[in-house]
């Protein structure tokens, strides 16, 4: 009687044992889960074709050295990117010549900067990564097609989102699956 006792006992503290790792376990991969759940990432939605043409032309302008956007924008430097959730704001953020395009602000944010890079190389895609406490802009680039000229220039990058509340957005560029930075 004493030897099932004893076995019995033994058993009864292994099993508790295992029951306290395996609750230690799911509780470190439920607060994994947590934080991936918190993560949302979101593509630029697919623009109107005048949309897209107005800002094809301000990237083009930026290029050539015309101020349609950022004029404040220095040598050798990325550009903070502006979030503009409505009319007015494009308007004080745009110094070209050309009529606005006309963007539902009650339903998209547009996101818009600049980043400082070589004369060959185009920012091919964007993702925004947003969680609970900051968003990130992550700005794939690629390199064109055509023969590449060694100088540097600004490079108008701009995507509609649906509406945000954020405020500040981190930038990171990559490049060949890489982070990128000049």
């Amino acid at each position: 009687m004493k030897l099932k006792l004893r076995i019995l006992r033994t058993d009864l503290k292994i099993i508790s044992m295992l029951c306290l790792l395996l609750m230690t376990a799911v509780a470190g991969l439920a607060g994994c889960d947590n934080a991936d759940d918190s993560k949302t990432t979101l593509s630029p939605v697919k623009t109107d074709e005048l949309v897209d043409v107005f800002f094809r032309k301000a990237s083009n302008d930026i290029g050539r050295g015309i101020i349609s956007f950022f004029p404040e924008r220095k040598q050798s430097t990325d550009v903070s990117p502006l979030i503009i959730n409505n009319v007015e704001d494009l308007r004080s953020a745009y110094y070209g010549k050309d009529e606005l395009p006309t963007i539902d602000f009650s339903k998209y944010t547009l996101i818009i900067g600049a980043v400082y890079i070589t004369a060959g190389i185009y920012v091919k895609e964007q993702k925004l990564i947003l969680n609970e406490r900051s968003a990130t802009l992550h700005l794939f680039m690629e390199m064109t097609d055509e023969a590449v000229i060694t100088n540097f220039n600004h490079e108008l990058y701009w995507g509609l989102y649906p509406k945000l509340s954020i405020r500040n957005i981190n930038v990171k560029k990559y490049r060949d699956g890489k982070e990128w930075n000049l």
